[in-house]
């Protein structure tokens, strides 16, 4: 706490000593010029105001006018002065960290009789964008087919999913940071969104995939920016509820939804916002409560206490089966969630806002196991809560200076247990624990009953205080200076548990059996809590002169990573030494020469980007930066106490508390036309390199006087994308609106995951030395979303996705002895993914109230689109595995049939997913 004290008095040392800062971006600006319709004149010393805020500004001797500090949205403006007709315009959309030119002729009151009103022109090209930048506003999202804040990030250029991950140009999984109103929303153990916010509660999404400005830091794939909704003068609300159910003929792959349950899926969310206080306090609140019973379901053949043994009766090896299950489906992919919001907002004093926001999320979930298939209840039930709390100060100092101090605790929980309670040692009441020790599966069949997972317990949790303070200053109208900076200080706490059995006096075990958390000294039991510090501060401009826009920063990052590394990594166990020197000295005695201590780590990172338009509807731009992101904490602590499996050979893994920052370098050249006053064009080549990246080394640590190895986390990954993104966009007009994209990428590196080396050689390969394409390689993407309407209370919106298949690793199915890889690493390809999600709405007005009937249809056409292949064949639904069981007669027991055994539903996509509801807006 000393040390982020000290952050602190540094942060505000430099608030002091300096006059020019910046905001982190949750605002943009209007600007433009005021000039005389007759003469084209300058027009000085006219308010030009924001109606329905108290945001506007006054023109300069030349005309021009600058309104700084204003929420992203679409705003009414109004220009006025003694002696002239005044000019409202409509329409005029702000976006995040972007400027709204709008340009206003005035004419001689004497001239007209009534004030004039113009709509605004939106133009199709921004000219002030240095990186790509695409930006969702609340009215698209309203009339996409989303319902999740990942629905909308799917659609953007650049994006890829693969296994559930969601990979942005290429990067590595967690390699972006999501910000909520400002404040970073990541949970740094590892690198996950905190807080999952309901698409209508979002104001506007911003993804900047390009090289972002230097305010940004630890990311570096991308920046999710959102911006949340606010409350206002006028009340308003929104309560939308709906029902849905997966509907599919694919029985042999899915079982349990060929018939509609309409009831299967279920969500109802509100949210009302307005004054407290008119002009003083507003509020806003947003509430949703989601179930989805999941698709991926298993038959209770059998329950978790069912054993299966080979026993010999009658001088014949036969299998022993229990069955007790009631035969019922059962759902083994659930989702609950629970999402809430509050925001106040309170303007106490002239250009000063307070503002405290509240975000909860807790989910409930489990993750399919198709071994578990005919024991559905053998499913470890998994849990998450985060919420976070920010109270922010917005301090207009003047016109052209302002401030944000933003003050957050942020804390995300997550457990997960097969039973919720422990028993130990009371006989009334016994788990349904069971020494699986004595579990004989059938061969090729689903598991009977239970596993050794079952006795599997974690949680984890992190908490982070956060102190960000930003500020701005436009000090000429051309130049806007900008710095910032905060510090964090977390505590992380993890602890993993496999239970032991009670043994009776006699030391047996009885079934089922009680259990207990096993010793610190063995594998079965690893707790720690550590306490890492981080701050940051950046230097940004932007200059807005000579027809050309510069974005130019630098930002330095520093963390404390409050670990410990071995002093000695031959004799890594403190609890069981090896060294006849270590052997002779107490616990006591080790523990003070054991361990070092990780050191502190620092960076600095330039940033650039230039756009300069070639037309008055066109416009290039130019982004170059490194960027840094310090490794998840999980694998920096993994096994705390460095403990080994008694065994010969690769005994284990360990984590690293000093390693360094990952790298991304990364670049972009682009350029924007707009061709008519509908259709605007976007061309984009990019480029990132990776260095540093996380892996396991290839050349295990040799424990003294064994014949034991081990490995360790360390930089030793790199890769690189490169590839094209091509744009077209027609906005609504005659009833159509287009928006299509296209990216052309390829993405290669020595590993995808940290731990590759190591399950390589654990498979009895060498691991992989030369580079080859990375999991979520994904050549080819092309993204279609179009809406139709041709009146403004029915419409239709169809979003088409088509992706080339991701790569895999080929296998070959059978016995063998040779340590190289069969085949080269991702040399196989899985086939094209094509889908279509579909919405229809139609809305029936009552003053200003609207309902709103929609259905929502995800995965139109009942795809299969495989997302994995069963490696020897290339196929989701065949393996040869499957044909040499049937070759050599396997007898079943009853358990499953091959065919059966064989097709896992986790391979496809979602089936057809059908979601009908009403909205009504007042």
């Amino acid at each position: 706490m000393k040390i982020l004290l000290q952050y602190v008095i540094l942060i505000c040392s430099l608030i002091i000593s300096s006059t020019r800062f910046t905001i982190a971006e949750t605002t943009g600006k209007i600007a433009g010029r005021v000039t005389d319709s007759e003469t084209n004149d300058p027009l000085p010393y006219i308010n030009v105001i924001i109606l329905g805020t108290t945001l506007g500004a006054a023109t300069d001797d030349n005309g021009y006018y600058i309104i700084n500090n204003i929420p992203p949205g679409t705003y009414t403006i109004k220009a006025s002065a003694i002696g002239y007709t005044s000019v409202t315009v409509q329409n005029v959309n702000v976006n995040i960290g972007l400027t709204a030119n709008i340009d206003i002729k005035l004419s001689n009151e004497n001239l007209q009789l009534s004030d004039v009103v113009v709509t605004a022109e939106r133009p199709m090209v921004q000219k002030d964008l240095t990186a790509s930048t695409s930006i969702v506003g609340a009215d698209l999202i309203s009339n996409l087919p989303v319902t999740e804040m990942r629905d909308i990030l799917q659609l953007q250029a650049g994006v890829v999913m693969s296994g559930g991950d969601i990979h942005l140009r290429g990067g590595r999984s967690g390699q972006i940071v999501y910000q909520i109103d400002g404040v970073p929303v990541i949970d740094v153990y590892n690198g996950t969104n905190v807080i999952d916010i309901g698409a209508n509660s979002i104001q506007e999404l911003q993804m900047i995939s390009g090289a972002f400005n230097a305010e940004f830091g630890q990311a570096m794939s991308g920046i999710v920016n959102i911006v949340t909704k606010d409350g206002d003068n006028k009340f308003a609300g929104n309560l939308q509820a709906y029902s849905g159910f997966y509907l599919s003929e694919r029985d042999n792959i899915f079982w349990g939804i060929k018939e509609i349950d309409p009831l299967n899926i279920k969500s109802i969310e509100g949210s009302l916002s307005g004054p407290i206080i008119p002009d003083k306090i507003f509020f806003y609140t947003f509430g949703r409560y989601f179930f989805n019973e999941g698709y991926l379901y298993g038959k209770r053949e059998y329950l978790t206490t069912d054993l299966s043994q080979l026993v010999r009766e009658g001088g014949v090896s036969v299998y022993k089966i229990s069955q007790n299950g009631d035969g019922k489906f059962i759902s083994m992919n659930p989702n609950k969630r629970y999402n809430f919001q509050g925001k106040l907002s309170y303007r106490f004093l002239q250009g000063m806002k307070l503002r405290y926001n509240y975000l909860f999320d807790y989910q409930e979930f489990q993750d399919f196991n198709m071994a578990n298939r005919l024991t559905p209840d053998n499913q470890l039930k998994q849990f998450r809560k985060g919420n976070t709390n920010t109270l922010g100060l917005n301090h207009a100092i003047s016109g052209n200076t302002f401030y944000i101090l933003n003050l957050s605790y942020f804390y995300n929980n997550y457990n997960n247990y097969l039973y919720k309670d422990i028993y130990t040692g009371d006989p009334s009441h016994p788990t349904n624990y069971v020494d699986y020790t004595l579990q004989q599966n059938p061969p090729y069949s689903y598991n009977v009953g239970g596993d050794p997972g079952s006795n599997n317990r974690f949680v984890r949790n992190t908490g982070t205080f956060d102190i960000k303070l930003d500020w701005t200053s436009q000090i000429t109208n051309e130049i806007q200076m900008q710095f910032g900076g905060d510090a964090k200080q977390h505590r992380i706490y993890m602890e993993h548990i496999y239970l032991v059995p009670i043994l009776d006096s006699s030391g047996a075990k009885a079934i089922p059996y009680n259990v207990q958390i096993g010793s610190i000294n063995t594998q079965n039991y690893d707790t720690y809590i550590h306490k890492p510090q981080e701050f940051s501060a950046y230097l940004q401009s932007k200059i807005e002169a000579f027809s050309l826009i510069i974005n130019a920063g630098v930002r330095f990052d520093y963390f404390n990573p409050d670990g410990k590394i071995l002093s000695d990594p031959a004799d890594p166990e403190i609890l069981n030494p090896l060294k006849p020197a270590n052997k002779a000295k107490t616990l006591e005695e080790r523990e003070t020469y054991w361990y070092k201590k990780a050191v502190s780590k620092y960076k600095f990172s330039p940033r650039v980007g230039i756009a300069f338009p070639i037309s008055d509807r066109g416009v290039i731009h130019f982004s170059y930066g490194h960027f840094f992101q310090l490794p998840s904490y999980e694998i920096m602590y993994e096994n705390p106490l460095f403990k080994l499996a008694d065994q010969s050979g690769s005994a284990g893994v360990v984590g690293n508390a000093d390693l360094k920052p990952q790298k991304t370098i990364k670049g972009e050249i682009g350029v924007q036309q707009q061709i008519s006053d509908d259709i605007s064009i976007d061309v984009v080549m990019f480029f990132e390199d990776f260095r540093d990246l996380i892996g396991t080394s290839s050349d295990e640590i040799v424990v003294f006087g064994q014949s034991k190895t081990y490995s360790k986390y360390t930089n030793s990954d790199f890769g690189f994308s490169k590839g094209i993104v091509l744009r077209f966009t027609k906005r609504f007009s005659e009833g159509l609106a287009v928006n299509l994209d296209y990216t052309y990428s390829t993405a290669k590196g020595n590993s995808s995951n940290p731990s590759d080396a190591r399950n390589a050689i654990l498979g009895g390969h060498t691991p992989e030395t030369f580079i080859a394409p990375l999991d979520w390689d994904q050549t080819h993407t092309l993204n279609i979303v179009a809406a139709y309407t041709k009146s403004k209370d029915y419409g239709l919106s169809l979003v088409t996705n088509i992706y080339s298949g991701q790569p895999y690793t080929p296998s070959v199915n059978v016995n063998t002895n040779v340590t190289q890889n069969a085949f080269p690493k991702n040399s196989g390809r899985k086939p094209l993914i094509f889908n279509i999600d579909l919405r229809a709405y139609k809305d029936i007005s009552f003053g200003n109230t609207v309902l709103s009937f929609f259905v929502k249809i995800y995965n139109l056409l009942d795809l299969d689109n495989p997302l994995y292949v069963n490696p020897d064949s290339g196929d989701p639904f065949f393996s040869f595995a499957q044909y040499e069981a049937e070759k050599i007669n396997v007898p079943l027991y009853n358990v499953s049939s091959l065919d059966e055994y064989y097709i896992n539903p986790a391979l496809f996509s979602q089936p057809r997913r059908v979601e009908i509801g009403a909205s009504i807006n007042f």
